[in-house]
């Protein structure tokens, strides 16, 4: 069985009208359906070519065509059904318990800033621990990533997904040793939007 890291992108198919509705709020759906194809393409274009591991998207509602056209050549499958938490461990922890399994991270389609050396630090981070998560700056999570040694995947039945407490209920739920990879920002609001588009 191959060793060789999973990272996967969580994401919705940018379409108008469609993802994102706090940020369609504040800045309309045009910029809204624009930030989702243009961060996902961005995302891509650093992750989908790294030797260090291989990039998949899963994606809702459907996988039939690439989400952005850098995006033709990678694997990807619809998200399974279910709350966030069900659809994270499914991505996170696809084997049966017991069976070894290589290092997965999986983040979301909407996080600014992500870089390789991000993705290549959290993995560093997993030779010696059993999770790591990458906190974003509004309390919430952009990364989470397992071994694939430990037996047991985490409950994550009840956590309020989109608050301020997500990431450190994900933390209290984590079985064995965890780290913490970069914190990062993610586009949700008005001046998140702006603020990723001064960054370039």
């Amino acid at each position: 069985m191959s060793r060789r890291a999973q990272l996967v992108v969580m994401a919705r198919q940018p379409r108008f009208g469609m993802g994102k509705r706090r940020l369609a709020a504040g800045c309309g759906e045009r910029a809204a359906w624009r930030f989702q194809r243009d961060n996902l393409a961005l995302l891509v274009r650093r992750l989908g070519h790294d030797p260090r591991w291989q990039l998949r998207l899963a994606l809702v509602p459907d996988a039939v065509r690439a989400p952005v056209p850098a995006a033709r050549r990678l694997p990807r499958h619809v998200q399974c059904r279910g709350d966030l938490g069900q659809r994270i461990l499914a991505e996170l922890c696809p084997h049966p318990p017991g069976l070894p399994a290589a290092p997965r991270l999986v983040i979301g389609g909407d996080i600014a800033g992500v870089h390789a050396v991000h993705i290549a630090r959290a993995l560093r981070a997993l030779r010696s621990h059993d999770w790591v998560i990458g906190p974003a700056e509004d309390g919430g999570f952009w990364l989470i990533g397992a071994s694939g040694r430990h037996p047991r995947p985490p409950d994550f039945t009840g956590i309020a997904w989109g608050t301020d407490t997500a990431c450190a209920a994900v933390l209290e739920r984590l079985p064995g040793r965890h780290a913490f990879a970069d914190r990062l920002f993610d586009v949700d609001e008005a001046d998140d939007f702006l603020r990723w588009r001064r960054a370039g």
